[in-house]
C-alpha cells in the first residue's frame, strides 16, 4: 500500500514540474567539490630522516602526482559533462535520481582508486581498479544522458535528436577508449596508464569529437 502511494506521489509531483533538477544538481556539486578535495589529501609525507631527504620523498611521489592531475582533470570533465546535460533536462524523476545517485558512489571513489595508482602504479591490478573506477563513471553518465532523453522522458519533447546522438556519441566513444585502456593494463603497466591520458583530453576539448560526430549524424 505505501508503495502504490509513493508512485502515485511520484507521478503527481512529475505532472506539476516539482521534482527539479536544482536538488539533485546541488548533492552532485558538494560531491565534487569533497572527491576534488580528497585527492590531495593522499599526499602524506613522512619525517625526514637520515635516510630519505625532501627531494627523495617528493621524487617518490611522482606517480602519485601524475595520478593526481589526472583524477582532477577527469572529476572536472565528468562535473562539465554533467552540467551539459542539464542544460537539457528539465526534470527528474524516481529512476534517474538513483542512476545520478550511483554515479556519485562512484565519484566519490575515485580518491582511492587514484591513491591506490599512485602508490602502486607498477600493479596491474591497481591500474585496472583505477580504469574499472572510470569506466565505471563514464556507464552511468552515459546511462543519465541516455534514460533522461529516451522518447524524450526528462527533456523538452522538441529536442533535436541530432543533439540527442552527438552526445551520445561523445561519451561513448570515451567509454570505448577507456575499455582499451582497461584491456592493454593486462599487457603493458605503463601503456594502459598513458592511454588514460588520451580520454582525458578528448574529454577537456570535446570539439574534435563533436566534428566527427557530426560527420556521422549530418
Amino acid at each position: 500500500m505505501n508503495f502504490s502511494i509513493e508512485e502515485h506521489a511520484d507521478a503527481e509531483l512529475e505532472k506539476s514540474g516539482a521534482l527539479t533538477t536544482a536538488r539533485i544538481q546541488s548533492l552532485g556539486d558538494n560531491i565534487f567539490a569533497f572527491a576534488m578535495t580528497m585527492l590531495v589529501l593522499n599526499f602524506l609525507l613522512p619525517e625526514l630522516g637520515r635516510e630519505n631527504t625532501l627531494v627523495s620523498v617528493l621524487s617518490d611521489l611522482s606517480f602519485s602526482f601524475i595520478a593526481y592531475v589526472m583524477s582532477f582533470v577527469v572529476l572536472g570533465v565528468m562535473w562539465v559533462s554533467q552540467q551539459n546535460q542539464y542544460h537539457f533536462i528539465e526534470r527528474t524523476d524516481r529512476l534517474f535520481l538513483w542512476i545520478n545517485i550511483f554515479f556519485l558512489m562512484f565519484v566519490v571513489f575515485i580518491p582511492f582508486s587514484t591513491h591506490t595508482l599512485g602508490l602502486y602504479y607498477d600493479s596491474t591490478l591497481a591500474v585496472l581498479i583505477y580504469g574499472l573506477n572510470l569506466l565505471i563513471c563514464g556507464a552511468l553518465l552515459y546511462m543519465h544522458w541516455a534514460y533522461a532523453t529516451h522518447n524524450r522522458r526528462l527533456v523538452a519533447p522538441n529536442l533535436s535528436e541530432r543533439v540527442v546522438k552527438v552526445i551520445s556519441f561523445r561519451f561513448i566513444f570515451i567509454i570505448l577508449w577507456v575499455s582499451i585502456a582497461v584491456l592493454v593494463s593486462f599487457l603493458s603497466i605503463h601503456a594502459a596508464f598513458f592511454l588514460f591520458v588520451p580520454a582525458m583530453i578528448l574529454g577537456m576539448i570535446p570539439t574534435m569529437m563533436d566534428r566527427l560526430a557530426h560527420r556521422f549524424f549530418s
